[in-house]
């Protein structure tokens, strides 16, 4: 009868060969979850900094539209969410070759930058608004 009870126990090693197996399990499966978490990190800043780009190219439109257009300029800050902080840009610059685009037209892009765990992320939208006419110095008296 001992030796019936002895074959049905498991021995030492196939013991350890199976917290062996089970610990790798372990280990692929945090790995994969800490990824899904980086993974959800970084699309989180991307939706942040293109929100913020497309609300600084909003701004950058109405006032193209309510000035009758822009004139060419750089202006830049930056901002702080969540402890992590980005740097913007607004950059409009004069259209170089109006063949293909209606002369009066300025190029505008507004770049977002940003660090995650050491590596530089960068969100750009660019696109066309109205040239705006430079102010004039020239007075006339009446």
């Amino acid at each position: 009868m001992s030796s019936r009870a002895a074959r049905r126990a498991f021995t030492l090693v196939e013991v350890l060969i199976s917290v062996v197996i089970l610990g790798c399990g372990l280990v692929v499966i945090l790995q994969s979850y800490l990824a899904a978490l980086n993974a959800a990190e970084t699309s989180r800043n991307y939706l942040l900094a293109c929100r913020f780009a497309q609300r600084t190219f909003d701004d950058l439109e109405i006032e193209a539209y309510k000035l009758g257009g822009l004139l060419p300029r750089n202006t830049s800050g930056n901002f702080s969410l969540d402890g992590r902080m980005f740097n913007w840009s607004s950059v409009v610059t004069g259209v170089d070759n109006p063949q293909y685009l209606a002369q009066d037209t300025v190029a505008a892009e507004v770049t977002l930058e940003w660090r995650q765990r050491s590596r530089p992320m960068r969100v750009a939208l660019a696109g066309f608004l109205a040239r705006g006419k430079a102010p004039s110095n020239n007075t006339t008296e009446e």
